[in-house]
């Protein structure tokens, strides 16, 4: 046959090959003994199979303590969830016995009333050093007539202060 220039009907796909040898293949004998491991190759898999079982252990290990402080969190987290919600408790009871409303009405069941202003007496403390007389002593109209003017004072004070 010719060779065809066209691609596209490309025959020579279908025309018969030649045929090769086939490779002489031989079967090997298998040995149907048990291969034997030097102590070495045992050792090493002894101690390959002893880090395997130690770090098993370890990740088992890790994880029992893990738990453990899990729950012990948790049990702390709720002690103090505990705490938080007494405190806020007895923090309500305080504001709650602590109010004015309950004071006033406390000091009226005890029969105390509000101070009037003619019941404050001020204590002038910028004088300097006085003294102090006894009843034998002589009496001194100056300061009595001095201390009665201060107090007429302090009651104007007060009662323009009202207003």
């Amino acid at each position: 046959m010719q060779a065809n220039q066209n691609l596209a009907y490309d025959l020579s796909r279908y025309e018969p090959k030649a045929i090769k040898s086939q490779p002489n293949l031989e079967l090997l004998e298998q040995s149907h003994r048990k291969r034997s491991y030097t102590p070495v190759e045992i050792l090493q898999t002894v101690c390959v199979v002893g880090i395997l079982v130690a770090a098993l252990s370890l990740v088992l290990y890790n994880n029992v303590i893990l738990t453990e402080l899990t729950d012990e969190i948790n049990s702390y987290r709720k002690l103090y969830d505990d705490y938080v919600t007494e405190n806020i408790l007895l923090t309500n009871q305080l504001e709650t016995k602590m109010s004015l409303r309950n004071v006033e009405a406390q000091a009226k069941a005890m029969g105390l009333a509000q101070v009037e202003p003619y019941q404050i007496e001020y204590i002038d403390r910028c004088e300097g050093d006085k003294i102090v007389l006894t009843a034998h002593s002589p009496v001194d109209t100056e300061a009595q007539l001095a201390d009665g003017l201060s107090a007429v004072m302090e009651y104007l004070r007060i009662a323009f202060n009202k207003n």
